[in-house]
């Protein structure tokens, strides 16, 4: 086959992954790893699809393998462009952008919605050519003459160890695990004992009660109570019945316990010691439950070997089939369960095809760290995507302390959309530098290609099969970068009148028939605990990105051992 119809045949397999990529980005539960299995299931059907459609130009079996692999490539690339309409729109984030808080949901409610997609749409492309920019330097880092990789293999337990700990401490929880105890702060004499004359003077400052003070973080408040008990001369402590709070003075003052004051502060919160361990306790729970399960089934001798397959020509490999109803169970059917139980009202969005409002500077760090936090996921095993977001969150600043919080959110959407889409480039240059898979899609380009996947070694000399799957992934980001702009739109116009409640139970049953076809009864028994697990993150208010505890856990024992 001449290299033009090379091309042009790669071309067509890619858009037709393209295709799939928008089912399994824009539909919550549904993951790249579901059409990877499938198209290893019917690799028999597309390559006679193949040869149907370019059998004129005589192909080696070799390269219809290749072209049919780009199918695999074309979906993995799309997906991660789409797949942030349903988390900014839905709140259905997938393990990969699976955070408590979505910036994304922030500039949705100030009608921003299509904004941010915009800005993952861009975060995404750009990665792209900076990650492809970077594939030769990491060749020759990665590979001969440094042979980086060798050289970290032996410590790669402490690099999970170094990421595994950096998650847990960057761990705050949501408001139901990180009450904040509120305290007020008093000027006096001004702010005590006032009448109520002199309140009624204090335009747009109301009595609140006690219990309230949460609600009122930051904002200057009038309190009415009786001192319980007298600290040091500059604090006491206001009482409402069963309530209480401290009060703190900028001077001293002399009060009795049973006074009646009326007190004008200033409402502060202060963390607990145990509001900041209990969310970093939890993530560490989740993290060592998951990682059990991943354990289990990784190490229980027949775990899957003995299980029984309804149609085992469906079944390729019987570890990734016990894996499937694992990852599916913890990010996709637990996050369609929160999802039901949500009902999303969206304000009215701005729609508008003006570039992002945000700095220059701020649209440079954030495509620098994303993609740089991507290599991560890339190279080392156990590290999901949803790690390195948290990793480019803590590069990029997302999220600083001051500034402009708008500008924080939209620079941080541009950073976790160019994590996963470098991602895909660098599981690429992994599976011929190092030739190891380090994503399920690549797990399956591996099973599917088989002796096609030939180190790159010396580096003058680029893998044939490498040469095309890059151009497969150039291609699909054009046409997903453009995709995503135009169902963006759909989204933003349209997301009030779709049936959204009815389009997750569809996905919730065809989730369990998928876990049913590939993993058999074990499947379903895998499918049902690890969706208990992946409920638990959402209820108690830490991360999802812990649950990845279920690879990163048996990776770490493994290289400890």
């Amino acid at each position: 086959m001449d290299p033009l119809t090379l091309l042009l045949a790669a071309s067509v397999f890619t858009l037709i992954g393209v295709c799939a990529g928008i089912a399994t980005g824009l539909i919550p539960g549904l993951h790249v790893n579901n059409v990877a299995l499938a198209a290893i299931a019917i690799q028999g059907p597309l390559i006679s699809l193949a040869m149907l459609l370019f059998g004129w130009a005589d192909p080696t079996v070799e390269e219809v393998v290749l072209i049919v692999s780009t199918l695999i490539i074309g979906n993995v690339v799309t997906h991660t462009f789409l797949d942030f309409i349903p988390s900014v729109f839905l709140g259905a984030p997938e393990g990969d952008t699976a955070l408590s808080i979505l910036p994304g949901h922030r500039l949705l409610l100030k009608g921003l919605g299509y904004e941010a997609v915009k800005l993952s749409a861009f975060g995404s492309l750009m990665s792209v050519f900076l990650a492809l920019s970077m594939i030769l330097p990491l060749r020759l880092v990665m590979g001969s003459p440094l042979y980086a990789y060798q050289k970290l293999v032996g410590v790669i337990f402490y690099i999970l160890l170094i990421v595994v700990t950096m998650l847990i401490l960057t761990e705050r929880g949501d408001s139901k695990t990180s009450r904040r105890r509120p305290y007020l702060l008093c000027h006096v004499p001004e702010g005590l004992m006032m009448s109520e004359e002199e309140a009624e003077e204090l335009e747009g400052i109301q009595p609140v009660e006690i219990n309230e003070l949460k609600k009122h973080l930051h904002q200057a408040v009038i309190v009415d109570g009786a001192v319980s008990r007298q600290g040091d001369p500059r604090s006491f402590q206001l009482s409402q019945e069963e309530s209480k709070v401290t009060v703190f003075l900028d001077g001293k003052t002399s009060l009795k316990v049973g006074a009646k004051v009326r007190v004008l502060g200033i409402v502060k919160g202060r963390m607990s010691l145990s509001s900041h361990l209990l969310p970093k306790a939890l993530a560490l729970g989740v993290f060592f439950l998951s990682g059990i399960m991943g354990y289990v089934i990784l190490s229980t001798p027949g775990f899957a070997q003995n299980n029984w397959y309804p149609i085992p020509q469906l079944v390729m490999d019987k570890s990734m089939a016990s894996f499937f109803p694992l990852f599916t169970g913890l990010f996709g059917i637990s996050t369609l369960l929160i999802s039901l139980m949500d009902k999303p009202t969206i304000p009215t969005q701005q729609i508008n095809d003006d570039p992002p409002k945000i700095a220059g500077w701020r649209k440079t760090r954030a495509v620098f760290s994303g993609t740089l936090a991507g290599t991560f996921v890339g190279w080392f095993p156990g590290i999901s995507s949803a790690s390195a977001t948290v990793i480019a969150k803590l590069l990029g600043g997302g999220e600083p302390k001051g500034g402009n919080p708008e500008e924080s959110n939209k620079e941080f959407m541009i950073a976790i959309s160019g994590v996963n889409t470098a991602t895909g480039i660098f599981t690429i240059l992994a599976l011929f530098v190092i030739l190891k898979a380090r994503s399920g899609a690549m797990r399956a380009v591996q099973i599917m290609v088989g002796d096609n996947i030939v180190p790159w070694e010396p580096f003058q000399n680029v893998p044939y099969a490498m040469s095309l799957m890059l151009f497969s992934v150039l291609l699909a980001a054009v046409v997903a970068f453009w995709l995503t702009f135009v169902l963006g739109k759909m989204f933003a116009r349209k997301f009030s009148n779709i049936p959204y409640h009815k389009l997750v139970i569809t996905v919730l049953c065809f989730l369990i028939i998928m876990i049913f076809l590939f993993a058999g009864p074990l499947g379903l028994l895998i499918g049902a605990v690890a969706t208990c697990v992946g409920l638990i993150p959402p209820l108690v208010g830490v991360k999802r990105v812990h649950l990845m505890g279920c690879l990163i856990l048996p990776i770490m024992t493994f290289f400890l051992g």
